[in-house]
């Protein structure tokens, strides 16, 4: 098991977690499986469709209530679209993905290429590059640069280049049209997680789901999302 935290001294779970690992390493943690975002989305889900908690590799499923998934991301808010997407690889059929990915770019290393500063990108990446079998989709990131000097003056292009994939990314934070050009034309038969903090997921959620022409009019059981403080 895999988690990521972000440092966070006034959260006791954190500032535990956040110890030296001299200190933790061999310690018992007790966890507690549960909750409602998981994949696929049981609501969307008839009972021969859900899946155990474990599965064997390239298992194969029946094709879930939805075509389309787009998966929406606010920094640490990855940590279970990492997961999804990981099950997703082992899994057949697979629906289309895009993945929208917001995230602080210190001192622009991302944009310049350095993907290696974005938690879990660099697997993003290659789950959906492998050569072999990749995830079918896309990847954008949106990028706000924080400290340092400011070199995107060297940035020609909006565009991360990597040996096997392009991602195209912005410089601001996601916004509620980005979601709803990802989803297009899908609003029937899309599955959308939103994961971040809770001023990003309550603006999308409602955003998604309210009535037009105030909102997308998407059903709410097609919309999860998961917040984080």
């Amino acid at each position: 098991m895999e988690l990521a935290i972000q440092q966070s001294p006034l959260n006791p779970p954190a500032a535990y977690l956040w110890q030296d690992p001299s200190t933790l390493l061999h310690t018992p943690v007790r966890i507690r499986i549960g909750g409602s975002f998981t994949y696929p989305p049981q609501i969307l889900s008839r009972p021969s469709e859900q899946q155990p908690l474990l599965s064997s590799p390239r298992s194969s499923s029946t094709p879930p209530g939805f075509k389309k998934l787009v998966l929406v991301a606010g920094g640490v808010g990855i940590n279970p679209l990492i997961s999804i997407l990981s099950h997703i690889s082992t899994t057949r059929p697979q629906p289309e993905i895009t993945l929208l990915y917001s995230l602080k770019d210190p001192n622009s290393k991302i944009q310049s290429g350095d993907t290696s500063q974005a938690l879990f990108l660099d697997r993003i990446i290659n789950l959906f590059s492998n050569q072999n079998d990749p995830l079918k989709g896309n990847i954008k990131l949106f990028l706000t640069t924080t400290g340092g000097p400011n070199n995107t003056n060297n940035i020609s292009t909006n565009e991360i280049t990597t040996k096997h994939l392009s991602i195209p990314f912005e410089k601001r934070r996601i916004s509620l049209s980005d979601v709803s050009n990802a989803i297009g034309e899908h609003k029937d038969d899309v599955a959308v997680y939103i994961c971040g903090v809770p001023s990003m997921t309550d603006q999308f959620v409602d955003g998604l789901t309210s009535p037009s022409p105030q909102g997308l009019g998407i059903d709410k059981c097609r919309v999860l999302c998961e917040k984080w403080w």
